[in-house]
């Protein structure tokens, strides 16, 4: 069996991959799980959902990677195109781009690269 994580945005991102995502994958054989992106820490509490930087998707995604390494498992994520940090690499460049999909594939293209991992699906 493939195990997917995905590291998403919000709660419509998890219920996507739970009730859509999940039942279609799994008649193939593939377990895909969802973890909502930590976006703060305060004393004991942990807040989830929401972006505003690069650096929380790639840490959150670094720390799955890390602690997950078996072959079989593969990592990827979710996020709201839409009011995207400007931070992620490759933005400035791939905003020159006139078509949406040539947007999000040049920057899945810059992610695939800061990344480096072979494991991991933009």
């Amino acid at each position: 069996m493939i195990r997917l994580h995905a590291v998403i945005e919000g709660q419509t991102e998890e219920t996507f991959v739970n009730s859509v995502l999940a039942p279609e994958l799994g008649v193939r054989g593939v377990f895909i799980d969802a973890h909502r992106i930590t976006t703060g820490r305060r004393k004991t509490r942990v807040f989830r959902g929401g972006i505003s930087a690069y650096t929380q998707l790639k840490t959150d995604l670094t720390l799955w990677m890390k602690q997950d390494r078996s072959t079989d498992s593969w990592f990827t994520t979710m996020v709201d195109f839409y009011a995207l940090p400007n931070d992620f690499p490759g933005y400035a460049d791939c905003k020159r781009h006139a078509s949406p999909i040539e947007k999000v594939t040049c920057l899945e293209d810059y992610m695939r690269g800061d990344l480096a991992h072979s494991r991991f699906i933009p």
